[in-house]
């Protein structure tokens, strides 16, 4: 069945779906109150993130750099949001009143991506099928997206949007959107682990470019410097990652090689 068939499979699949779910919502929300950069990058904790909460539901292994990458991007995330009992009001040339709201919105998401992988884990510990976490993840998404839509505090947050204009963005984010879910899964197949991270941490560096070539934005030096932390730290991550992958295949081919030939 779409949702798995016993109660065990179906905890874990409702779960993934309504933090998948709340999760997409939480990010395009973000993605429209935020600097694009700062959205991007925010949303770029969720390894982190997952980290955490694998230390505490999976029971994984933390590491001494685990706990330095962790570090490194809340001081980064401090640095990208610049609360005001840190650094004092500052001026702003984005008018938009809801501006806060979205670096809430941006951990909040990156919190329900982290969960998502956490779950995914474990939804291959009980035996859920791949088409019924896609099925969990699409229900539960579009289900939230027609309960805010319908809110008037939304509609107040977000605005309205002029409908000749705004289903030719919606059809661009779509495409473009489709081709990389694609480009990613495809690469995914191919490339490390590790070195599929580092590169897939470079959308923080692409956000940021489109950011001031497109919108005219210039970050202050505090989020550089934030960014920078945050790149770090996903990059330790994934040359971890990659030098566990060479040792276990080491092992491996080790083992193999002591096994008697028949």
């Amino acid at each position: 069945t779409p949702f798995g068939g016993t109660w065990e499979v179906q905890k874990v699949l409702l779960a993934r779906g309504m933090c998948g779910g709340m999760g997409v919502l939480l990010y395009y929300f973000t993605l429209t109150v935020l600097p694009l950069g700062d959205a991007v990058t925010l949303f770029s904790l969720y390894p982190i993130v997952t980290i955490v909460l694998a230390s505490i539901f999976l029971r994984e292994p933390v590491r001494w750099i685990h706990v330095l990458a962790t570090t490194a991007s809340f001081v980064g995330a401090i640095c990208i949001a610049r609360p005001a009992f840190l650094f004092g009001q500052q001026q702003t040339n984005n008018d938009n009143s809801s501006h806060w709201v979205g670096y809430v919105t941006a951990v909040l998401g990156s919190f329900c991506r982290g969960s998502v992988v956490t779950l995914i884990r474990q939804a291959g510990k009980v035996g859920a099928h791949t088409f019924q976490l896609m099925w969990s993840w699409a229900c539960f998404g579009f289900l939230f997206a027609m309960l805010f839509a319908t809110q008037g505090w939304v509609r107040r947050i977000d605005g309205s949007w002029s409908v000749p204009t705004a289903w030719w963005y919606i059809v661009g984010m779509g495409t473009f959107g489709s081709c990389a879910h694609f480009l990613i899964n495809y690469a995914g197949r191919l490339a490390p682990a590790g070195l599929g991270g580092m590169v897939r941490s470079s959308d923080i560096l692409w956000a940021y470019m489109w950011e001031i070539v497109v919108f005219r934005e210039m970050p202050r030096a505090a989020t550089w410097f934030g960014v920078v932390l945050i790149v770090i730290s996903l990059c330790m991550i994934a040359v971890q990652k990659f030098y566990d992958e060479r040792r276990l295949a080491a092992q491996s081919d080790e083992h193999r090689r002591l096994l008697p030939s028949r």
